[in-house]
């Protein structure tokens, strides 16, 4: 599901002419994170793992194919074309390590930054110390999917 902030972008791109002078692609680059809450539409709720190796991974580049990690977008849907692969968790301090993450969330930032959407995985991952978190790919939908809504 896309963020109210997404939504407000887009519209004003493709409504307003692009009165900022250039489209909200150019020279994006889109960034992943998990949460551990469910996100809401205006961008709140989110939980990211704060501890153990925890950041971000870069799904695209605009006009940088070699970075792209989704399918071509169909009916207001894509999914992850191939596998993400987040930081290995460091040493943590408690059972959990990361927690159970339960969303991905797309950003517009390696760190801070705009929710752009998000979507449940598939599969939670509940990554703890010395394991590397991955979103795996599957037959034609993967483990993430995000769909316009």
């Amino acid at each position: 599901m896309i963020t109210h902030y997404l939504a407000n972008q887009l519209l004003r791109d493709f409504l307003s002419g692009y009165p900022n002078g250039t489209s909200l692609a150019t020279n994006q680059s889109i960034y992943i994170g998990l949460s551990t809450t469910t996100p809401n539409a205006d961008g709140t709720g989110i939980t990211e793992p704060n501890k153990n190796g925890y950041a971000r991974v870069l799904i695209g580049r605009y006009n940088q194919s070699d970075t792209h990690k989704m399918s071509t977008p169909a009916s207001g849907s894509m999914y992850n074309t191939t596998s993400i692969y987040f930081p290995e968790v460091t040493t943590s301090t408690d059972a959990q390590g990361w927690g159970t993450c339960t969303y991905a969330i797309l950003f517009d930032s390696l760190t801070g930054g705009h929710a752009l959407a998000y979507s449940q995985l598939t599969n939670a991952i509940t990554p703890n110390s010395g394991t590397i978190p991955i979103i795996r790919t599957g037959t034609g939908t993967g483990d993430l999917v995000v769909t316009l809504q």
